[in-house]
């Protein structure tokens, strides 16, 4: 005789079961969230640890050199931040000064204006004993300047400008050598890719020499981010979320090698200026 489960049974049970399915479910969404929470604070972490840096000293100024200079502060354009930096007069034949001529000195990154690993410091002596006065200054967030974020040239630019701004209408040291008639810039690595983003917007900029510079950041991206690591490569496209204004700097789609589209693009800014002399 066949037997039947009652109503009552069949009804326990289905709860039960959907019960279990609820609890599986809500397990699944804690789990997701947990992991998700995890990832992108992790992301921000290395995010972080990429844009801030240590600020490292100047280890020595021109003075170590037997050299005149003067120590200036002057703002960056559009933000005002406060850049610290040297004025160094160039020394004629007969041992007159002149600013006549002068090069504004542009460091890369993680490093100042005294970058010895560049020479930075050696070099504007020899441009000063040479008759070209020097700008040699910190971009923000290195050396003696305010700290901030890195920004890859993108916001770093804005010092560049700065410092052309202050040359024409700043108040210069050693008022008696007047202002300079040719502003001409040398720029290392980042300092080469911030001085031809600067030098495409501003025209009193007639002679650059880029050094070690980039032609796009996408380019950077495909090389760099497999030498960091898979981590790196893992939390890459939330870091790109997560770097300063990312609106501004890192307009993607995505942000996997490959993929990004991006403002930082100093290739395209030397052909905006034709008339631009670049070495």
């Amino acid at each position: 005789m066949a037997t039947h489960s009652s109503p009552n049974f069949l009804s326990i049970k289905e709860k039960s079961s959907a019960r279990r399915a609820r609890r599986i479910v809500a397990a699944f969404l804690i789990f997701s969230a947990v992991l998700t929470s995890a990832y992108t604070a992790l992301s921000l972490y290395i995010a972080t640890q990429l844009v801030y840096a240590p600020q490292q000293p100047l280890y020595a100024t021109p003075a170590f050199f037997g050299m005149q200079f003067h120590r200036i502060t002057f703002p960056s354009r559009e933000d005002h931040v406060q850049l610290r930096g040297w004025f160094i007069p160039g020394v004629l034949p007969g041992g007159h000064l002149t600013a006549q001529r002068t090069i504004i000195m542009v460091h890369g990154d993680r490093t100042n204006r005294a970058d010895q690993g560049a020479g930075l410091l050696k070099l504007s002596v020899a441009f000063a004993q040479h008759g070209f006065a020097v700008l040699a200054f910190d971009m923000r967030g290195a050396g003696e300047s305010p700290p901030a974020p890195l920004s890859l040239g993108y916001f770093e630019q804005r010092d560049v400008l700065g410092a052309a701004d202050f040359l024409r209408s700043g108040q210069l040291p050693y008022p008696e050598l007047g202002r300079p008639r040719v502003i001409a810039g040398w720029g290392v690595s980042l300092g080469a890719v911030t001085l031809l983003l600067a030098a495409a917007k501003e025209p009193a900029i007639r002679a650059l020499v880029s050094d070690s510079g980039y032609p796009d950041f996408a380019s950077i991206l495909e090389r760099e981010v497999p030498k960091r690591g898979h981590l790196i490569a893992l939390t890459l496209p939330p870091i790109c979320l997560c770097w300063p204004r990312p609106p501004a700097l890192l307009p993607t789609r995505m942000c996997r090698p490959g993929l990004c589209q991006v403002l930082i693009m100093p290739s395209r800014s030397i052909l905006r200026d034709s008339n631009m002399l670049l070495a």
